[in-house]
């Protein structure tokens, strides 16, 4: 068995919540790889965004299946000045991305829960996809 060399880096996790949150989640995700910072450092390889499928429970821990939720992983962005900006960026875009919906959609957008996390490697990524 070969072992692999995992780096644990910074994410900021994005759960939506409500109904039609796999629709949601993957336009919020458009939304932000549109956004002007984000994208910048998307191409610059300091960030990437990711769209995961983690099991879900109730407030029992009674497992309910499964959903969709948004890594934005710091690759290069590991100084803490880097990180508040990419936050601002994040809370901006997703400001900006419910606003928008609400318009074109009418109705109450998805509650956006976001939580930084330090569980993101680079072997369990997904590519971006």
């Amino acid at each position: 068995m070969t072992q692999r060399n995992e780096r644990r880096r910074p994410a900021l996790r994005l759960r939506l919540s409500g109904p039609d949150t796999d629709r949601e989640t993957a336009a919020l995700r458009a939304w932000l790889e549109r956004e002007q910072l984000l994208e910048q450092w998307t191409r610059q390889g300091a960030v990437r965004i990711e769209m995961r499928t983690v099991p879900v429970e109730d407030g029992d821990g009674h497992p309910m299946g499964d959903a969709n939720e948004l890594l934005i992983v710091a690759l290069g962005l590991l100084a803490q000045p880097a990180l508040a900006d990419l936050y601002d960026a994040v809370k901006r875009g997703v400001r900006t991305w419910s606003e928008n919906r609400h318009q074109v959609e009418g109705g109450t957008p998805p509650q956006v829960i976001d939580e930084w996390t330090d569980d993101a490697s680079d072997s369990d990524a997904e590519g971006g996809e």
